[in-house]
Parts: C-alpha cells; sequence; structure tokens
C-alpha cells in the first residue's frame, strides 16, 4: 500500500512538472506566442498561446483588424511532436486552407489555452 501512494506521487509531481513547463508546438505555418501563465479571476493561471497567420505582421502594419477564434485545451491542435498520442487536430493547415481559398478573411488568428 505504501508503495502504491509513492507511485501515484511520483506520478502527480511528474505530470505537473509537464503541465508547467509545456513545450510550445510548432506550427506549418504562422507563428505561435505564448503567454506563459496567464492570469483569471476564474481558474488557476495557464498558458495562452496564440497562433498568428505567416501576413500577421504585414497586415497589422496596415491597420488591419483582426477576427479571432477561441479554443480550448490546445494541446493537439498543431504539432504531433507534442502530444501524448503523437497526433494533432492540424489546425494551422486548415486556417491556411480558408484563407487561401477565401473562405475566411486573412486577418483571422487563434487563441487558445493550455489547460
Amino acid at each position: 500500500m505504501k508503495s502504491y501512494f509513492y507511485f501515484i506521487m511520483i506520478s502527480i509531481g511528474f505530470l505537473s512538472c509537464i503541465e508547467t513547463h509545456a513545450q510550445v508546438p510548432t506550427p506549418k505555418s504562422g507563428r505561435i506566442i505564448r503567454h506563459d501563465n496567464f492570469p483569471s479571476n476564474y481558474v488557476n493561471p495557464r498558458h495562452v498561446d496564440v497562433w498568428l497567420p505567416d501576413n500577421f505582421e504585414s497586415l497589422k502594419a496596415a491597420g488591419q483588424r483582426f477576427n479571432v477564434i477561441y479554443m480550448h485545451d490546445g494541446q493537439m491542435l498543431f504539432d504531433a511532436t507534442t502530444t501524448w498520442n503523437k497526433q494533432e487536430w492540424m489546425v494551422d493547415d486548415v486556417l491556411s486552407k480558408l484563407t487561401s481559398e477565401n473562405k475566411i478573411e486573412s486577418s483571422t488568428i487563434l487563441c487558445f489555452v493550455i489547460s
């Protein structure tokens, strides 16, 4: 029983370290900016990552306003190399394709939360 307790405690400690130091995903297009330990009045601080399209800087310089898509539990959106099951939703690919096909505006950015 005692060894079971120690196993649980070590596992919790290990998982909390992974959560705290989660690797920033590397998207195939655009870039991700991480806001570490973003504060909230309702939940514990957590990382908030923002995906910006390739043309973000030029649009921003031109005074463009941006549409934002919010997604939660963003651990599997972009980079299969950082996920536990080596799978991803390919959100950057989909947003880039929709933009190139003029199905969404090129000024769309994505904000997601690492929970």
